[in-house]
């Protein structure tokens, strides 16, 4: 057995110590009866998946506009490569190659992504450490993640809450033609985000812990917003507007942000038990008609960008091969706009309904798994250790999000030279 397996095999002896399994006569290492749910993989080994995704974006200001979606079919592939091994977390690096196919386009993703496994106590953690993607448009996506994110699953899986994430992450986009941006949010999903353009042109957006917010573009257009916090009952929110050398404007608006919402952003985890796959994920009847029901629920207030998210990613996990279907959904109330599709910099709600809703849906679903021994067609597979991973859901995940901003128009109004020169108006 090569350092690599080994040190991956060690990780997993300590996981089936936890489950039952252990040595028998001779020292030698007795693997637990199944089921076992182990994720990790070897070298070599690649997993396939099928899916569909779909947007839905609806302008709800007057003059409302119909519903307007736009449908396509994901092709994923994710390969193994290196691990390393440090005490008793195991690192594994993998590519994964995604393909969206759209009526009217096909965009290719390259991505690649380190997963930890990291044994303690009995208890192998399975978390996300960062991801890599560079799209056929040429733009990269880079989202590390921080201390106390990232975290996709406990093993031995029981039923209940497990976690909980934080927001901690650093997303990096770059674009060819030279443009980029940098968003460090915090662990309670406050943020700063600072944007360059090629003319070397910078833009700083900040939203603060109490749900305040602050978007400068003052050195390419002289103007700068600050919006304060909700306050008062009923919750009203007070956005400043500044075009120097006039003198600053002010305007109250009724508070879209919800009265339960402390912070920007709050995560639960939840195991929800074995679960029937919903008829969407189409799973081959290789794999079962069931397993164990992750749920990942995020809420998110932008109140910089004026974005109320709900985002919630449900994995079914199945003894002997990892996680089989990922089901993503977000939903997006849009309450500032500043596309200028409206003919304003900024259009914005004085009634506490949004200006514009965005859906966006994916579903993954495991086609086939091959190991170096070749294709896994039964639930048994001759080596000890199963061979399924996490990576193509971690990766999915990011991904997913990465769509979710591009449907919001996030770089469409990046750097737009004609950026607030209408003004503001309200709905």
């Amino acid at each position: 057995m090569t350092d690599r397996r080994a040190a991956i095999f060690a990780v997993l002896t300590l996981f089936a110590a936890g489950c039952g399994g252990g040595s028998s006569g001779g020292g030698h290492f007795s693997p637990p009866p199944p089921p076992i749910v182990s994720y990790p993989a070897l070298t070599g080994d690649a997993f396939t998946l099928t899916g569909t995704i779909s947007s839905t974006t609806q302008l709800t200001a007057p003059p409302t506009t119909a519903p307007q979606t736009d449908a396509g079919t994901v092709a994923l592939t994710t390969r193994f490569g290196a691990s390393t091994t440090a005490g008793s977390t195991v690192s594994i690096t993998s590519t994964s190659n995604e393909v969206d196919t759209y009526p009217r386009e096909t965009i290719t993703t390259n991505t690649t992504t380190v997963n930890d496994y990291t044994t303690a106590a009995g208890k192998t953690a399975i978390s996300v450490v960062s991801t890599n993607a560079t799209d056929s448009n040429g733009v990269q996506y880079i989202n590390t993640y921080g201390t106390g994110n990232g975290l996709l699953d406990v093993l031995p899986e029981t039923t209940g809450a497990f976690g909980p994430n934080n927001a901690a992450l650093t997303y990096q986009e770059n674009d060819p033609g030279n443009y980029s941006r940098n968003r460090v949010i915090q662990a309670d999903g406050s943020y700063t985000e600072t944007g360059m353009d090629p003319f070397g042109d910078v833009q700083t957006i900040i939203t603060n812990s109490d749900l305040s917010a602050s978007y400068d573009a003052s050195q390419y257009s002289g103007r700068i917003f600050a919006f304060t916090k909700p306050t008062g009952a009923p919750a009203m929110i007070t956005i400043t507007y500044t075009h120097a050398p006039s003198a600053p404007v002010q305007i109250t608006i009724t508070s879209w942000i919800p009265a339960t919402a402390t912070q920007p952003e709050t995560e639960t985890d939840t195991n929800a038990g074995n679960t029937a796959f919903p008829a969407g994920c189409a799973v081959p009847a290789k794999y079962g008609t069931s397993g164990n029901q992750l749920v990942q629920s995020i809420t998110r207030v932008d109140p910089a960008l004026g974005n109320l998210e709900t985002e919630t990613i449900t994995s079914y996990v199945v003894p002997n091969y990892g996680p089989i279907c990922t089901v993503m959904a977000d939903h997006v109330s849009t309450f500032y706009d500043f596309t200028g599709q409206f003919g304003y910099g900024l259009f914005y709600s004085i009634t506490g309904l949004p200006v514009e809703t965005t859906d966006v849906a994916e579903t993954l679903t495991m086609a086939s798994i091959t190991t170096s021994a070749g294709t896994l067609a039964e639930k048994r597979q001759t080596d000890s250790v199963s061979r399924t991973n996490a990576t193509p859901f971690a990766f999915a995940r990011s991904r997913f999000e990465e769509k979710v901003r591009e449907k919001l128009k996030s770089r469409n109004i990046t750097f737009s030279r004609d950026f607030f020169a209408s003004g503001a108006h309200a709905k």
